[in-house]
């Protein structure tokens, strides 16, 4: 099993919490519906199916999610997508850089925020 640069990223910034990735917002969906609240949500808005936007959109709805922490973490800058994006509940937006050392940094020094420095609920899920 190959490694994604984002799990890469992940390892490399230590990040130690668990962490689950899904490929579709769907997979992530049920597994949510059936599973322990996470602590954070990585979302990437340029998902297959059901886009992060939706997913964000139908995430929200459900009052015991709403205080799960959701960054946006996508290869998108436009205007709309930022805007969208916290209209529908996101706590961040984050662009993701092209080039691998910068992304590395951003994942570094975002798991850093979520993970140590603010106080979220306990878990760690993301979606890419």
């Amino acid at each position: 099993n190959t490694l994604t640069r984002f799990e890469i990223a992940l390892e490399e910034a230590g990040v130690i919490n668990p962490i689950l990735i899904f490929d579709t917002a769907e997979a992530a969906s049920v597994h949510l519906n059936k599973s322990d609240k996470p602590g954070l949500i990585l979302l990437d808005i340029n998902l297959p199916g059901q886009n992060g936007i939706d997913f964000l959109k139908d995430f929200r709805k459900v009052k015991t999610n709403r205080p799960i922490p959701i960054v946006i973490l996508t290869s998108s800058s436009y205007e709309t997508d930022i805007l969208k994006s916290y209209a529908t509940g996101a706590n961040a937006f984050l662009t993701k850089p092209l080039d691998f050392r910068e992304f590395k940094n951003t994942v570094s020094k975002t798991a850093d925020f979520w993970f140590n420095i603010v106080a979220v609920p306990s878990g760690g899920y993301i979606l890419k």
